[in-house]
């Protein structure tokens, strides 16, 4: 049985199938384009390589097998039209195909984003399924995404976001499983108190978890050193006093612990302040937090106490 007999089926490279009804020569070999009755002819050398184009086709304004070209997320093909639905289902093309369903006139327009390819910061991508940009998990990933690959943030140098949570649509399934354990209001994503481990380098369902604003803010002071000062964190020199002064953020307020001759005293007077502060917070989040994470809390306050 040849390749080119009557009866065989061939796909062009615009999705579109079509029925070898009459073999003439390799220079004319007749075709059917499925849906249409009217026969063309074309070359075997078109139907190997797919090149076949349906004129018909021009009468539409959308079409199965239709291309559309953008800078931004190369090219995508209308696949099929939609039963009772405006939208059509059409596929990427390369690196990053995948099948999605859109309105054609955004198609047109270029409106029409390729989930799967990265886009964000240039590692994040919005993914398929549930999820969009009006979600409130959404804002949350890109800022997350922006302090780990924007370049603009010395602190956050080296650190990664899991390859799991590059896809948005995971990040925000996760989200929102984290958000079901949350019993306090303006929660704020963590990646420090889970993951010694990895040393707070990486964003992932494994190493975040939600802290209350006051608490998530308070776990700062857990550096060694305030990088901007030559001082321990906690400890200033007043050149009007002469002397060492030691306070304390608490409550999102300074509190003066008090002043000292020497560097020493003055650090000590500020941890011992700093252990009761988080004690307190301990004491007070202790019913709102998941044991998991009031356990990771406790054990650094104690780790801070060393």
């Amino acid at each position: 049985m040849g390749l080119y007999d009557i009866g065989n089926r061939f796909r062009s490279i615009t999705g579109e199938y079509c029925t070898v009804v009459e073999y003439v020569s390799c220079r004319k070999v007749g075709i059917v384009f499925d849906n249409h009755t009217t026969k063309r002819y074309t070359r075997t050398e078109y139907l190997k390589s797919g090149d076949l184009y349906n004129p018909e086709n021009s009468k539409k304004k959308y079409f199965i097998g239709q291309r559309f070209y953008s800078d931004k997320w190369g090219i995508a093909i209308i696949k099929k039209f939609l039963d009772n639905s405006p939208r059509v289902l059409i596929e990427f093309c390369g690196e990053y195909s995948c099948e999605i369903e859109a309105l054609p006139s955004n198609l047109a327009k270029g409106l029409v984003r390729n989930p799967l390819q990265p886009a964000v910061y240039s590692r994040g991508y919005l993914g398929i399924g549930c999820y969009d940009s009006k979600d409130k998990a959404y804002n949350i990933w890109v800022n997350i995404l922006q302090r780990c690959y924007s370049g603009n943030l010395e602190s956050y140098s080296g650190t990664e976001v899991s390859k799991d949570w590059l896809n948005y649509q995971h990040f925000a399934r996760d989200y929102h499983e984290m958000l079901k354990t949350c019993n306090f209001s303006n929660p704020q994503i963590d990646k420090d108190l889970l993951s010694s481990k990895y040393r707070g380098k990486i964003y992932s369902k494994e190493t975040c978890c939600l802290l209350p604003h006051q608490l998530n803010t308070a776990l700062q002071l857990l550096s060694d050193r305030d990088k901007r000062s030559e001082y321990p964190c906690g400890v200033s020199f007043d050149k009007l006093t002469n002397k060492y002064k030691a306070q304390i953020s608490k409550y999102g307020k300074q509190v003066y612990i008090g002043e000292y001759f020497d560097v020493e005293t003055t650090e000590k007077a500020y941890l011992e302040e700093k252990q009761k502060y988080f004690n307190e917070l301990a004491t007070k989040y202790k019913s709102q937090l998941p044991e998991v994470v009031y356990s990771a809390l406790v054990n650094k306050i104690k780790e801070s106490s060393k």
